[in-house]
Formats: structure tokens, C-alpha cells, sequence
């Protein structure tokens, strides 16, 4: 998986060696993949990943308690 996210990167010129990337994560498994993908490939781009919560307000209740 991690090799398929990397060529993606490499083939859409994704990101350039040096870049700042704010990963927005919901506390779901697709964006806490995305974040730990991210996390693992940094070094290939000595990316600065910062992440940020982001509330898509479709489970109340369950976002809240996450907070």
C-alpha cells in the first residue's frame, strides 16, 4: 500500500522536498490511514506534516466524545 500511495505522489507531483502539509483527520479509519501513510512517507520529501481535527458533523454525538 504504502508503495502505491508513493508512486501516486510521485506521479501527480504531489508534493515538493521541504513542503509544510496540514493533514486533516476526523478520528475516522480513512483519515487516520491517510495521516499514518503520510507519517511514514514524510522522509521521501522531508515533509513537515501538521495535523489538524476536522468535524464533518455527521455523527454528533460521536465527534463530541473524541473532544
Amino acid at each position: 500500500m504504502l508503495e502505491k500511495v508513493q508512486r501516486t505522489i510521485e506521479k501527480y507531483n504531489m508534493f515538493q522536498a521541504g513542503d509544510k502539509v496540514v493533514v486533516a483527520v476526523s478520528g475516522g479509519p480513512d483519515s487516520l490511514a491517510l495521516l499514518y501513510i503520510l507519517a511514514e512517507l514524510k522522509g521521501n520529501w522531508s515533509l513537515e506534516l501538521y495535523v489538524a481535527h476536522y468535524n464533518h458533523l455527521l455523527r454528533q454525538e460521536a465527534a463530541d466524545e473524541a473532544n
